[in-house]
């Protein structure tokens, strides 16, 4: 259910902000065998760039323990995250998640 929840607040750039507030305390790690999200890798998200610390806290949330189900393209996602707002690069949950793939 979370991953149908993601790629709804992912779908539209305009309304992400407002639609992420309310839907981000209610996601859990998502628990399938393939995990997609909405196109994030593309060099055009505008959610990446214009909403770092909202996209950590999705991924933070969804993201499985299980690393080889983690989405295509995770590490330019995780890297951009950083890149868009420096003081994310010490946040707790980027370190976790960036550990988390660094160690597979």
């Amino acid at each position: 259910m979370s991953a149908r929840i993601c790629n709804l607040i992912l779908s539209d750039a305009k309304y992400f902000p407002e639609i992420a507030d309310i839907v981000i305390p209610l996601l859990t790690r998502v628990d399938q065998d393939f995990l997609m999200l909405s196109d994030l890798q593309s060099e055009n998200s505008l959610i990446i760039d214009s909403y770092p610390e909202r996209m950590l806290a999705i991924l933070h949330a969804v993201l499985p323990d299980n690393v080889a189900v983690w989405p295509y393209g995770i590490e330019t996602i995780l890297q951009r995250i950083g890149e868009f707002k420096e003081s994310l690069k010490s946040d707790s949950r980027l370190i976790e998640l960036n550990r988390k793939w660094n160690s597979r």
